[in-house]
């Protein structure tokens, strides 16, 4: 069936007529409509608005819904893009302040590991971040979250004591050139 306008789809129904099966009727506006028994079944109704409309017996078996591809596309992209740059941002704060709480910034063990300690916890929280995008909020996004996690704490046990064991041999060579 051709596409066809909110004004001759409700024309059409008050001269009696029910069967709009396979019509385009993508972005139209039915809000507040009597549409009672009609049969939509097959048709393209993305972007159509039903709000408030009767649609009591209506049949709507293989009907597209959803938004228009375009207009789907920029909504979905500018909240994305949104959340993105609220959770970059939240996570670059988190990062400094991880890095200024922990470590003093001096040329101590301490400083000169805790940047890399800190990448580790960034790479962490981008991973989480990751795996909840990807999985969503669920055991299986749950489960990524824990492996990532433990995964990362290993790497920075490994980190830890590769750094404090390269403090106490520089210590120990300091030692013998001075003696």
């Amino acid at each position: 069936m051709a596409r066809l306008s909110q004004a001759e789809v409700l024309r059409r129904y008050q001269a009696g007529e029910r069967d709009f099966r396979g019509a385009d009727l993508r972005s139209l506006r039915f809000r507040g409509a009597t549409l009672a028994g009609a049969d939509f079944s097959g048709a393209d109704l993305r972007g159509t608005d039903f709000l408030e409309a009767d649609l009591r017996g209506a049949t709507f078996v293989g009907a597209r819904f959803g938004m228009p591809w375009l207009r789907g596309l920029f909504v979905q992209g500018g909240i994305g893009l949104l959340v993105g740059l609220v959770a970059g941002s939240l996570l670059a704060f988190g990062i400094t302040l991880i890095y200024l709480l922990l470590f003093d910034g001096t040329n101590s063990v301490s400083g000169r590991i805790g940047m890399p300690l800190t990448s580790i916890i960034a790479l962490i929280l981008v991973a989480c971040q990751a795996g909840f995008a990807w999985e969503g909020f669920s055991a299986k996004g749950l489960n990524f979250l824990l492996l990532t996690v433990a995964g990362a704490f290993a790497v920075a046990v490994a980190v830890a004591v590769a750094g404090a064991g390269a403090g106490a041999g520089a210590g120990a060579v300091a030692v013998a050139v001075a003696v």
